[in-house]
């Protein structure tokens, strides 16, 4: 499939839709949008009193979207399983994050569980097949569309202790980039379960949470920078989870 074509599947993607979604998956996928709205009101400021609801908010989330991907009745299990183990090191990293007084060696566990997840996340949407070309494509794409943040970033970590978080943070960079164009390809690729545009927009959404928490934390603080980190990583996790459902209406 062209870049042309890719357009025209996101514009007018046939036959798809959310039929593999049972009446228990849709119960939890409410659950877990009410707990990312908890999440998010408790990171925005805007009521002091809630910030502590994060610490059960937000992993809350990813358990409940775990649930969603385990109740689906999705044809393609082996992708699900992938996810749902992702989904677990997501849970992982999250909760080192959020370790009161984080520090570097925290913030490299989370990291790596990260990294984890993303691998999984690659495994998982490599079952179905899809087109290479395209994923070495978007992935060219995609590197020259982060190089000036990423170099921003790496810049930055340069300095002083934090130096030591380069490689790390160089390599999760890849597998972030390489995650996002293996879900470009399985979203519009030459793939037996059709078009899916929802693994394709979770995938570049996870690129664009993570570069505003690395620009954040490492460069210098943006302004509702929390909320919006959490906004754009739950909105990623909800996209690439809702796609397990999709597949089964363009098979």
């Amino acid at each position: 499939m062209t870049i042309s074509g890719s357009a025209a599947a996101l514009a007018h993607p046939a036959g798809w839709s959310l039929s593999a979604m049972t009446t228990a998956s849709w119960w939890l996928l409410a659950l877990a949008a009410l707990l990312a709205l908890s999440d998010w009101v408790a990171v925005s400021g805007l009521f002091p009193s809630l910030a502590k609801l994060e610490y059960a908010a937000k992993p809350g989330t990813v358990l409940a979207l775990m649930a969603v991907a385990a109740s689906l009745g999705t044809p393609d299990p082996a992708r699900r399983a992938w996810f749902v183990v992702a989904l677990t090191f997501c849970l992982i990293g999250d909760l080192l994050l959020m370790v009161p007084g984080e520090r570097n060696a925290t913030f490299g566990g989370g990291l790596g569980s990260f990294l984890v997840a993303q691998v999984c996340f690659i495994v998982g949407l490599t079952q179905s097949g899809g087109g290479w070309e395209i994923a070495l494509g978007a992935l060219g794409v995609l590197a020259v569309v982060a190089f000036i943040p990423g170099l921003v970033v790496v810049r930055a970590l340069g300095k002083g202790e934090t130096r030591l978080l380069v490689g790390p943070v160089l390599v999760y960079l890849t597998v972030l980039l390489a995650m996002a164009a293996t879900a470009w390809s399985a979203g519009f690729g030459a793939s037996p379960l059709g078009a899916n545009p929802l693994v394709a927009a979770g995938g570049l959404v996870f690129v664009l949470s993570d570069t505003l928490l690395a620009l954040n934390r490492f460069v210098r603080r943006l302004p509702r920078a929390t909320l919006l980190v959490h906004v754009t990583y739950h909105a990623a996790l909800f996209l690439l989870v809702l796609s397990l459902a999709g597949v089964a209406a363009s098979r």
